[in-house]
């Protein structure tokens, strides 16, 4: 075909628009499964609140309208306006994953969840968040799921959204999302629940607060705390729990503490591994965080030296004790 000079022009000029307009089509997903369905995510079972009101948590599975392969596990507060947990299994084949699918090269806005509002959850847009002061934090990292458009597309969605202090999730948090990626390439698979805690952390730190949005006719919760728990099949079962204070906006991130998932659960009022036969987990998770364990495979090498995994590590950042 011949294409005139004025064409290719036109086509340089439309050739992103198109992308984009490809890409928000992708992301209209029809995921309305329970997140149930979503077992590859959470093996031994969704978290379970000990203090659950009946209705006000939603729970969906985040899938592909395609061929259904998941991407991930959702519990969204209703009345908080902000997930309580968000679950993932990351492989080191999805790391690895070279897709020829299009991702856009601009991070692109985070769009209404219609499946959350057709359960009772808000109608919250990008720009509800617009003037805050905090980042839109993504719960499940867009970095993580790289590996299959709609994927990525599907943590663009405001169930997905946290408000974040700037410091912290370009910090201390966007290091942590790496290291996790490293660490999932080494052991080949890792179970990661990322969630939102209410109460400070140590005295001092800010609390819950509320965000108005709509016009100023509801409110979000800002979390006062962020957390990772991170298990590993490996050694029998690995777990750690790493927890970072919200700070308010133009205030530093102080150091995460690192803690059992007995620790976690207490903070969070959440049984993470409900379908845990019942000695594996008390051991799992009254262990305190086997540091030798997870910092030897930051240094892994192999399949976990790409750029892709290990090269975006930062150098020295330890996380410090509670």
């Amino acid at each position: 075909m011949i294409i005139s000079g004025l064409s290719r022009g036109l086509l340089r000029q439309t050739f992103p628009l198109l992308v984009l307009l490809a890409w928000l089509a992708l992301s209209a997903l029809g995921d309305a499964a329970a997140a149930e369905d979503c077992a590859e995510h959470q093996p031994y079972g969704a978290p379970i609140a000990s203090f659950a009101t009946p209705g006000r948590e939603v729970r969906l599975c985040v899938s592909a309208t395609s061929d259904e392969e998941s991407f991930f596990a959702l519990g969204y507060d209703r009345a908080r306006g902000v997930a309580r947990w968000a679950a993932y299994r990351l492989t080191r084949a999805r790391l690895h994953w070279r897709s020829t699918e299009v991702v856009p090269a601009r991070r692109p806005p985070f769009r209404r969840d219609r499946n959350l509002e057709a359960l009772g959850g808000p109608r919250l847009a990008h720009a509800d968040f617009t003037g805050s002061g905090y980042d839109r934090g993504h719960l499940v990292p867009a970095a993580a799921m790289r590996w299959r458009t709609e994927a990525y597309a599907a943590t663009f969605r405001v169930s997905n959204l946290a408000l974040q202090n700037p410091n912290l999730n370009r910090g201390i948090w966007r290091r942590l999302e790496a290291k996790v990626r490293t660490w999932a390439c080494a052991l080949g698979s890792l179970y990661v629940i990322t969630g939102t805690l209410d109460a400070p952390l140590r005295a001092g730190d800010a609390g819950h607060r509320t965000y108005r949005v709509n016009n100023g006719t509801r409110r979000v919760s800002i979390p006062a705390a962020f957390y990772k728990l991170l298990f590993s099949e490996a050694g029998g079962g690995k777990a750690m729990a790493v927890v970072s204070a919200n700070p308010n906006p133009g205030k530093p991130a102080s150091a995460p503490l690192v803690l059992s998932v007995d620790d976690l659960e207490t903070l969070s009022g959440l049984d993470f591994f409900p379908n845990m036969a019942k000695e594996r987990q008390h051991r799992i998770e009254a262990a305190a965080p086997d540091r030798e364990f997870w910092e030897t495979r930051l240094t892994a090498t192999g399949d976990c030296s790409s750029r892709r995994a290990s090269a975006v590590l930062p150098r020295g950042d330890r996380a410090a004790g509670p």
